[in-house]
């Protein structure tokens, strides 16, 4: 027998190598079996079973209509006699066309290659599998054509596999686009601002009060630059799964306290005085749980920051329930503001989502819910907002409880400090930092303290002063320095001086980062941009210990 080499357009080479092999192994069989044949007929009279790689071969007689199994395991239906019309009902119906088609062409053609949905019984189970079926013309019998059927079924679901991949790469990289449009736009809007009035600013014709109120709106749309940009930074880690829960015993009355003090300066700052922020608590000493209290503060507090965005007068309310019948804890945060649409609601949760405000903007609410909802599921809650407009929003999530082990216990109410000026006299402070404008700014920062404050521009110089100088009570140490870096410095000191406390200052504020300060010794660590009073009243915790 001979074959007719041929590419298929939709096979490879290697298939139809594959296939000639094995047929002339067939033809081989047939023809031994032809010998033994007294009778002379053209068609196989009883099935020979030949399997190589799980290909199923059939032998179709043109002039009879027959067709003789090579395989008794894929595709043939026992007890069903096999001819052609008996083959295209193995075929799902809309596929059946093309077994007609396929014999037809091998008039013209050596092969034809297609793909059709076939059944496939096993184990008394009938379900489709899609199959690659290759018919081939026997040239020296004009009236035998073999067929070839291949199962696929793995083929076909890595392609759906690919097509789905496909589909989510190209639905990410418009999202991806949407995004970098999007964030160019909240970094240009305020960027605007501050280039603008530090232009005005330059100008010797506004007097004194007026260039104060230039600087502030300087500084308020630089700490709306640094949140975006602190934003980004947390939905990727949360969004890859890198955030890392630090659970401790916490007292829910005495974190949320700590969050009405810090909201009520921020209320200040944010001209939005006649907006009143109120908390509603059971009357109790608090209830204790073990989670992580900064990422829940940081949940509540975005929750309650997007409130206070859109709320104009009226009140932002926040508290928390205990069930103790489901054992959950279920937080919420009632505002006055123009509330949600349904459409509004189904995506307030999502990044970069749009929500129309009060006089008629689009708007962005930014990644603060987003990253709530994330930090949220990761303490093993969930998010969801009621609301109506014209009538305000009600935010709630819910976390599990988790008691606090008996051994362990929070300290409550006076750890609340309310200490807004400071002096440390006798007290020296060592500042490590190479940038001379970020020395300054420290030194200025501890005027006024009576504290002595002394200066290293990079690690070599920090631990020499160490040794040389006796009574350091305290290093502001930068990281990233030349000679030698900030943790380098820290873990050399380390080694001679245990006490003295060493406080991080850095631009890097990942889990992972903090995590290696204070392996390397840290005492603690403050992220920069730099917060005044963070930076004062962290000193004065360590100075006063």
């Amino acid at each position: 027998m001979r074959i007719l080499k041929k590419k298929s357009r939709h096979g490879s080479e290697s298939r139809i190598r594959e296939l000639e092999s094995t047929i002339y192994k067939l033809q081989e069989e047939i023809n031994q079996l032809k010998k033994s044949n007294t009778n002379g007929a053209s068609v196989v009279p009883f099935p020979l079973f030949i399997e190589i790689e799980k290909i199923d071969f059939l032998i179709f007689n043109t002039a009879t209509g027959s067709i003789t199994s090579y395989s008794d395991k894929l595709y043939v239906i026992p007890d069903i006699p096999l001819n052609i019309n008996a083959f295209k009902a193995l075929v799902h119906p809309d596929d059946a066309l093309l077994i007609d088609v396929s014999v037809e062409k091998l008039k013209e053609r050596p092969f034809i290659q297609q793909q059709a949905r076939i059944i496939s019984e096993k184990d008394g189970t009938k379900e489709m599998k899609p199959a690659e079926i290759v018919f081939f013309k026997n040239i020296s019998e004009n009236d035998l054509v073999i067929i070839s059927i291949k199962d696929i079924s793995q083929l076909a679901k890595q392609r759906k596999e690919l097509v789905k991949t496909r589909e989510r790469v190209e639905e990410s990289d418009k999202l991806k686009s949407s995004i970098l449009l999007n964030i160019s736009h909240q970094i240009r809007t305020p960027l605007n601002s501050i280039t603008g009035f530090s232009e005005l600013l330059a100008n010797s014709e506004y007097d004194s009060a007026k260039r104060k109120e230039y600087i502030e709106i300087i500084k308020q749309q630089s700490r709306r630059i640094l949140g975006l940009i602190d934003d980004i930074s947390e939905i990727a880690k949360l969004e890859n799964g890198n955030i890392e829960l630090t659970k401790i015993p916490c007292n829910l009355k005495l974190i949320l306290k700590e969050l009405l003090i810090g909201l009520n300066q921020q209320r200040t700052i944010k001209q939005k005085e006649q907006v009143d922020i109120k908390l509603d608590i059971p009357d109790n000493p608090g209830l204790e749980i073990m989670t992580d209290s900064g990422r829940l503060q940081q949940a509540i507090l975005n929750i309650i920051n997007y409130s206070l965005r859109y709320t104009q007068k009226g009140y932002i309310q926040f508290g928390y329930r205990f069930d103790e019948q489901t054992l959950k804890i279920t937080f919420f945060v009632i505002d006055t503001s123009n509330g949600l649409t349904k459409d509004e609601q189904k995506v307030i949760f999502n990044k970069f989502s749009v929500i129309d405000t009060t006089d008629g903007k689009m708007e962005d609410p930014g990644l603060g819910l987003t990253i709530s909802k994330n930090i949220i599921k990761s303490l093993g809650g969930k998010i969801w907002v009621e609301s109506e407009e014209g009538k305000g929003n009600t935010f709630l999530f819910n976390i599990p409880f988790e008691p606090v082990p008996d051994n362990e216990h929070v300290d409550i109410e006076n750890e609340i400090g309310h200490e807004t000026t400071y002096q440390w006299p006798n007290k020296r402070i060592l500042i490590v930092d190479d940038e001379e404008v970020n020395a300054m700014f420290l030194d200025a920062v501890l005027q006024g303290t009576s504290a002595q404050v002394i200066f290293a521009k990079n690690g070599n110089e920090a631990i020499e002063l160490c040794k040389s100088i006796s009574g350091i009570d305290l290093v502001l140490m930068d990281l990233k320095m030349p000679v030698m870096n900030g943790l380098k410095a820290t873990q050399e000191i380390r080694k001679y001086n245990t006490k003295i406390p060493i406080i991080a200052q850095t631009a890097l504020a990942s889990e992972e980062d903090k995590h290696n300060c204070l392996k390397v010794g840290c005492n603690d660590i403050i992220t920069k941009p730099i917060e005044v009073q963070e930076l004062m009243l962290m000193i004065n915790r360590y100075i006063c210990d």
